[in-house]
């Protein structure tokens, strides 16, 4: 096992990486650099949709976007925290739906 910093994040624990097996296609740079630049597309994108939404007539436009994005964030925290085995794949799945 790599020689992890210390850490109580309960994601980050020795516990949590053992028994993981290397599975599927190998990710490569241009495949790690096409995927951070679509996922920061979509944060732009996304931001720029609420800040668009901030300075409209009714200053509370953009309030249920904002909660909305907060909430689902803490929501898809606290899955990977407390449901490992849903971590991997079916997160990142079930947010791909949203887009």
């Amino acid at each position: 096992m790599a020689d992890l910093p210390r850490s109580n994040n309960p994601i980050l624990k020795e516990s949590a990486f053992a028994g993981q097996a290397i599975s599927g296609d190998v990710m490569v740079i241009q495949g790690t650099v096409n995927k951070t630049g679509l996922l920061v597309f979509f944060v732009v994108v996304s931001a720029a949709c609420t800040w668009g939404l901030s300075p409209s007539e009714s200053s509370q436009a953009a309030l249920p976007w904002m909660l909305g994005g907060a909430t689902g964030g803490f929501g898809v925290a606290l899955v990977a925290m407390f449901k490992k085995n849903w971590s991997p794949q079916s997160i990142w799945n079930g947010m791909e739906c949203l887009v």
